[in-house]
């Protein structure tokens, strides 16, 4: 196990020492080196993401596998109203009946008009704790968001890119509104006043 540790540990440093190409989406002040070599935390829903598994993105005493006993979150058609915390949701339809299959989730942080405003602080605590960093925060934000089946969205859907145009969607960061986005594939990086540094 040690050696298997060495060589990854291995390739990893090879990896981050790799040559990074031109911009390929032409975003004014990215570093992608930074991005795609350097340390991020993705504070992400996703299932059988680790940091989901141990609780670190719900900061959850709910530690497990992808079989169980970690934090669901919470089905988006039978959710109560969240009080002003951002809520962790999911969508039964995902969901399998055979348990062999039912490891690979799309799950996601609902965000609805009727709940108001709603918050989240990334990164937690327990990803402060357990992500130790070596280098300076940059305060880049990238946002991921669920895609509709066939690229085809219910009526009420407000897109992340309408956020500069939209009187139903506000976005602040620090307390600092969010005035668009820069489109990185299915992706969106937050600009503010400073751009795309916060």
């Amino acid at each position: 196990l040690k050696h298997l540790l060495q060589e990854e540990e291995k390739d990893r440093r090879t990896f981050k020492r790799t040559f990074v190409g031109k911009d390929y989406w032409n975003i004014k002040g990215m570093d992608w080196k930074l991005l795609l070599r350097g340390e991020s935390i993705c504070h992400t829903p996703l299932l059988p993401s680790k940091s989901r598994l141990q609780g670190l993105t719900t900061e959850s005493d709910l530690v497990g596998d992808e079989f169980g006993n970690f934090d669901t979150g919470f089905n988006q058609f039978l959710m109560k109203a969240p009080e002003g915390v951002l809520p962790l949701a999911f969508d039964m339809n995902d969901r399998q009946h055979c348990q062999l299959l039912e490891v690979d989730h799309k799950d996601f942080f609902l965000v609805r008009e009727q709940d108001g405003r709603v918050s989240t602080l990334v990164p937690n605590e327990r990803e402060l704790e357990v992500y130790k960093r070596s280098t300076r925060p940059e305060g880049i934000i990238m946002v991921c968001l669920k895609l509709c089946p066939l690229n085809k969205c219910p009526a009420a859907y407000v897109s992340i890119d309408e956020i500069s145009q939209s009187t139903r969607l506000f976005v602040n960061v620090d307390g600092k509104p969010v005035t668009g986005v820069r489109k990185v594939d299915n992706c969106n990086i937050l600009v503010g006043e400073r751009g795309i540094r916060w």
